[in-house]
């Protein structure tokens, strides 16, 4: 069987470019990769809005990538969704990754979900705050413990009714994921591998339209950092 569709995720401009050697053209910049980079914290909600983009801005010189941007719960309620789309769009962002997470959004374990009305209230926010911007909304459903197969599907079902044809779920462990594979057609739909709880086989044998590997990247990342730290520590010892 074919392998799904990667998205990869990136948090600097030298994993980037190492990507663009691939035939990969899609890139998801991770706030939660960022977090941990600048805080050595798992905690995507500890990045404000103004770091995110400055560093979004950055990033855009650097490739021609399509950069999928990591707008979290909206970084408040929904006037700070308007905000949060115009802000990123003109940052650079092709396209407009929103959770539905009440915010702050968390990265382990995902906050509760904001109500129905208060769901779509963001969208249409993100929406406008998108007109006139060539940047495309993406909605993360992220509070599937919360909410279930039947929350999936009355949250798609908004999505669409607006007009939103891009849809990732994140934050599955292995019960919610046969569940959802066996009841949902994951045939336009992504999956973000948020935490290391479902293999790679497994979620490409739900043939979704796309996996986003969040959990391997983060492997990924702590590899290069333990890595860095023992150049520095066999240079120091080096000096004695």
């Amino acid at each position: 069987m074919q392998s799904t569709r990667i998205i990869p995720v990136a948090a600097d401009a030298i994993l980037l470019h190492q990507l663009e050697r691939t035939t990969n053209t899609s890139v998801f910049v991770s706030a939660r990769l960022l977090a941990r980079q600048f805080t050595d914290q798992d905690n995507e909600g500890l990045l404000c809005l103004s770091e995110y983009a400055n560093f979004l801005r950055n990033l855009r010189l650097t490739t021609s990538a399509e950069l999928l941007a990591d707008g979290q719960s909206g970084f408040g309620n929904a006037l700070n969704t308007y905000y949060t789309a115009c802000e990123l769009a003109r940052s650079g962002a092709d396209r407009l990754v929103l959770n539905d997470q009440s915010f702050p959004a968390h990265s382990l374990t995902p906050q509760q979900p904001v109500s129905l009305l208060n769901f779509a209230g963001k969208l249409k926010a993100a929406q406008d705050g998108l007109k006139g911007k060539s940047a495309k909304l993406v909605v993360k459903l992220d509070g599937i413990q919360y909410y279930g197969i039947s929350g999936i599907k009355e949250r798609i079902k908004i999505a669409k009714k607006l007009g939103i044809a891009s849809i990732i779920i994140g934050h599955l462990n292995n019960e919610l994921f046969l569940e959802l594979e066996n009841k949902v057609s994951l045939t336009n739909i992504g999956l973000a591998q948020d935490n290391e709880l479902i293999s790679r086989a497994e979620l490409e044998q739900a043939v979704p339209a796309f996996i986003i590997p969040i959990a391997d990247s983060i492997k990924y990342q702590e590899k290069m950092t333990a890595e860095l730290i023992s150049r520095l520590e066999e240079k120091q010892y080096e000096k004695l």
